[in-house]
């Protein structure tokens, strides 16, 4: 991945992240003792969401962007009136296939979205990433899943510190099987080297589906992947994401 983010102006403010009551508590509630010293111990510093990335393996924002159907109908005006595409509009996706590894098609976002929507995009997902996670996005593809596309287990350790996923993808009304994301889970290799416990499948990995203007952040250290997408040829009923690497913000 090799383009730059846009720069422009987006209106839209970033959301507080919440981490929500799944964080976990603090630990068990304590009696306090009679003779109580005046000044009170310093609260326990709040989870930040680069640790809970860490921790977990991943972490998934919905309802990330407000502008998401305006990609979306651009998307779909892309694909709409397949008789009357042109060259000039429409070769622009690569296919890219490397053996047992990767096939998919993909491409720059802006050549298919609006600039300035992408441009919007780009600014609130800057603003987002660099105050939860200090970091930034480098790059950017627009992907594209149907019959047959997939990605093979891999990591991403040389290409950013996270990785991010965010979907266009009408997931709920798909009509396809696969298109996961597969992520192995931080604990499951020393659980696995460690024993007494049988472990299989989803013991390994969680699987993250690619819901409609979701952004999924996850640690680019682990090995990663995307289930094999089985069902439709048309562009519209596929898997659909915008995706790339954050790095640390200078």
């Amino acid at each position: 991945m090799t383009e730059r983010n846009p720069d422009g102006n987006g209106s839209q403010k970033a959301p507080h992240f919440n981490p929500g009551p799944w964080m976990g508590t603090n630990g068990p509630t304590r009696l306090k003792p009679k003779a109580r010293p005046a000044s009170a111990a310093p609260a326990p510093r709040p989870a930040h969401p680069s640790d809970l990335v860490v921790a977990a393996g991943h972490l998934v924002v919905p309802d990330f962007f407000a502008e998401a159907p305006a990609m979306r109908a651009a998307v779909e005006a892309h694909f709409g009136n397949p008789t009357a595409h042109g060259t000039d509009t429409h070769q622009i996706w690569n296919y890219w296939h490397v053996p047992d590894l990767y096939t998919y098609l993909r491409t720059l976002p802006r050549k298919v979205i609006p600039l300035p929507l992408m441009n919007s995009f780009f600014t609130h997902l800057s603003a987002w990433t660099k105050a939860n996670l200090g970091c930034l996005p480098s790059d950017a593809y627009l992907s594209l899943y149907v019959d047959g596309c997939r990605q093979e287990l891999h990591n991403d350790a040389l290409n950013g510190h996270f990785g991010y996923v965010y979907s266009l993808t009408r997931w709920r009304e798909r009509r396809f099987s696969g298109g996961e994301t597969v992520i192995m889970k931080p604990s499951a290799l020393g659980q696995s080297i460690a024993g007494g416990a049988a472990m299989a499948g989803s013991s390994f990995y969680d699987l993250v589906p690619a819901d409609f203007n979701q952004l999924l952040v996850f640690d680019d250290r682990l090995p990663h992947a995307v289930r094999q997408v089985n069902g439709l040829m048309d562009p519209l009923e596929g898997r659909l994401v915008i995706h790339g690497h954050l790095k640390r913000a200078e």
